[in-house]
């Protein structure tokens, strides 16, 4: 008598499944009833097994079935079952590679009897995952994790949205040298700006996107593009433009967020950030102020008080524990939501000017009054790669995150971005691709988010940041290696 089962497969992964390979140990499929080549978004196929003719020995073997989750990222999820001639019970089950990705569960959940019909009903982790409560689903899954143990999207040069393209924009007081070369081709700069806007969406689109690490630069002053001196390359020093603005160029002597061009003012982003945690407490943001320019004692203290207003004691005051040791949990019960993390110092107009030094160093009064300021010198491990390729992108990455003794203690930010050569820039006029920021980052932020997953998923990664991060996976990538990770500590 034959030894017998009608297996289903039921398709709740949200992307077609596409059969790779099959693994029969014992026994065979019934003729006519080999799993199918194609399992469809929301549909249930079926296939047949049974022991050979004769034999003693209850079917055993796999069926292995393939998704592609995103550009880069291939999940197989292989199907288990083994249904013995004994007393033994019969197993079903679903393995999943990478781990992290599949979920499954069992209808019914026990099968038993001679002969067996049961579904697998396969999902990915990120099943009923909402980008804007992440941390708080994360969080309601068991075991606490530290901040710098999780992995958290971040993107870069965050604040840039409002950079109006083709259009003359208002110049930051932290212009980059690889503009000054064309600031002589007034036409040139609407074209330019695609350079300088590294982000599509408002700081409140980010965070319902998911992303928990905001990467801001304020210029404190703009100018504009019309009166600037038409001088060639060849005879401007890196930053001399710049130094000339004081007066009277600077048009506005108001906080900006900047790069290169001005952008939204930093009461905007304050706001959004108010309005975001005013209805997701349970979400924490890290905001790294890593560059200021013209900034007076009264404009910090200025800049400090409007979101100490804004945002009360949602802050994370600076503790005897190194920042590494903030958990989620605590900070979660503590109703704490903002670690705000102040960086390079730059009160003279050029960039290559009073940079290095931090704002502890530089502020010291003003860093001890406010204890809600973190130094990034104490607290952030965070270097600009600075390469327009790829593949040294990847190495400079691989290396840096091998540098234990350097980042123990501290965050972690992956900068997973390209930076355009001069000659880069020229691609704005030419329409060479890629032309701007944003196909530089659509092109190079998948491959990040592919290494973190296929690669680096075993580094002690913490924070990853990126352009055009809207229209990637990077948040749910993130939140399911998260997830994986808090359960291998339950075990």
């Amino acid at each position: 008598m034959g030894r017998n089962a009608i297996l289903h497969i039921k398709n709740e992964t949200g992307r077609n499944l596409t059969y790779v390979r099959h693994n029969v140990m014992h026994g065979k499929f019934q003729k006519g009833k080999n799993p199918p080549n194609e399992i469809k978004v929301g549909e249930t196929k079926t296939f047949e097994v049974g022991n050979c003719t004769g034999a003693k020995i209850g079917p055993k073997g796999t069926v292995t079935y393939k998704l592609d989750y995103a550009s880069g990222i291939t999940v197989e999820l292989t199907f288990f079952w083994d249904h013995p001639f004994s007393h033994h019970l019969s197993a079903y089950q679903v393995h999943s590679n990478p781990p992290w990705f599949g979920s499954y569960y069992l209808n019914p959940p026990d099968s038993t009897g001679h002969n067996q019909e049961l579904t697998y009903v396969v999902r990915l982790n990120d099943y009923g995952f909402d980008p804007k409560e992440w941390m708080n689903q994360l969080g309601r899954s068991g075991n606490d994790i530290l901040i710098r143990d999780m992995l958290i999207p971040g993107s870069h040069d965050s604040g840039t949205y409002n950079i109006p393209v083709d259009s003359k924009p208002y110049f930051g007081l932290d212009i980059e040298e690889g503009f000054l070369g064309l600031l002589s081709k007034i036409d040139f700069i609407g074209a330019l700006s695609g350079w300088a806007k590294a982000q599509k969406g408002t700081i409140y689109d980010q965070l319902c996107a998911g992303i928990r690490y905001f990467d801001l630069r304020v210029s404190n002053g703009k100018f504009v593009t019309l009166i600037l001196p038409k001088v060639p390359i060849t005879t401007v020093e890196k930053g001399s433009i710049i130094k000339e603005l004081e007066v009277p160029n600077v048009v506005e002597k108001s906080q900006y967020i900047s790069h290169s061009m001005i952008s939204a003012k930093v009461e905007e982003i304050i706001s959004d950030i108010k309005k975001f945690i005013d209805t997701h407490p349970k979400e924490i943001i890290i905001l790294n102020f890593q560059h200021f320019y013209n900034m007076s004692t009264n404009d910090y203290q200025n800049l400090i008080q409007l979101m100490k207003s804004q945002w009360g004691n949602k802050i994370v005051k600076r503790t005897k524990e190194k920042i590494n040791k903030l958990s989620l949990k605590k900070l979660q019960n503590d109703n704490q939501q903002i670690i705000l993390i102040f960086d390079q110092d730059h009160l003279i107009k050029s960039p290559g000017e009073g940079s290095g030094e931090s704002f502890k160093t530089k502020n010291d009064k003003l860093f001890s009054k406010y204890e809600e300021i973190w130094s990034a010198q104490d607290c952030l491990y965070n270097k600009w790669p600075n390469t327009s390729d790829q593949t040294e992108l990847h190495d400079y990455l691989l290396k840096i995150m091998n540098k234990k003794s350097e980042i123990d203690g501290k965050l972690f930010v992956l900068q997973g971005i390209l930076s355009p050569s001069k000659s880069m820039y020229l691609n704005a006029v030419t329409g060479t691709y890629p032309k701007n920021l944003k196909e530089l980052g659509i092109r190079i932020t998948p491959e990040v988010i592919s290494w973190v997953n296929n690669e680096w998923y075993s580094k002690h990664l913490n924070i990853i940041m990126c352009d055009w991060v809207e229209d990637s996976v990077i948040t749910q990538v993130c939140y399911m290696l998260n997830k994986h990770y808090k359960s291998s500590i339950a075990k």
